[in-house]
């Protein structure tokens, strides 16, 4: 292997273990507790050599939350093409897609909340996909009701955006509330599942449309 490529691949290794060690420490402490010093030792690295990869906390977050939000998008993206094709509901496919949000919140529940209580902004970034720092992780929800409003099957009252940033508000809501305490982590998926649940038919099922089956 050519000196240079060896190099890069040391510098990817290093900057992987980082990112390990980081998600470790931020799932364990508040934000506030976890020390880039902390971070380098975890990846059993120098603090300087941890600083020629990121520049701060913020940094490592940025790319923590990058890589959350886009295996987020990916799994959403086969759900909205099932539905672009016609070989799903809209309705089953904004149920899995809520049910996705979940299950990655359960996988990372310390990026989650430092991302819902200490660094909103960056949340809101990766949301929308503004500033180009992250995907725009909503994408893939708006044209799944953007593809149901097409078929009939779902009201076209609702731009697909509102639709879209209606679900992820009730989402992040019910983690803030989880984050202060307010409601109980064994209550947060039934709770906030209903909750959208009930929003998701009154802004998008027509009146007569039938009661959904599993």
């Amino acid at each position: 292997m050519a000196a240079g490529a060896l190099r890069e691949r040391q510098r990817q290794e290093r900057g992987e273990a980082i990112l390990a060690a980081a998600r470790r420490l931020f799932a364990e402490r508040p934000y506030a507790a976890v020390r880039m010093e902390d971070i380098a030792a975890a990846a059993g690295l120098a603090k300087g050599t941890l600083y020629l990869h990121f520049a701060d906390k913020d940094a490592i977050i940025v790319a923590l939350g990058r890589g959350l939000l886009g295996r987020m998008a990916d799994g959403m993206a086969p759900v909205t093409a099932e539905v672009e094709a016609g070989r799903l509901r809209a309705a089953h496919g904004l149920e899995r897609v809520v049910a996705l949000w979940h299950d990655a919140y359960w996988a990372e529940q310390g990026l989650f909340r430092i991302l819902v209580l200490d660094r909103p902004h960056l949340l809101s970034e990766f949301t929308t996909g503004a500033g180009g720092r992250g995907p725009h992780v909503l994408a893939p929800v708006e044209a799944l009701v953007a593809a149901g409003q097409a078929s009939g099957e779902l009201r076209g009252g609702s731009p697909p955006e509102v639709v879209s940033h209606a679900l992820w508000a009730l989402f992040v809501g019910a983690l803030l509330l989880a984050g202060r305490g307010e409601i109980s982590e064994t209550d947060l998926r039934v709770s906030s599942l209903g909750v959208m649940r009930a929003l998701w038919r009154g802004l998008c099922l027509p009146s007569e449309a039938p009661e959904l089956q599993p």
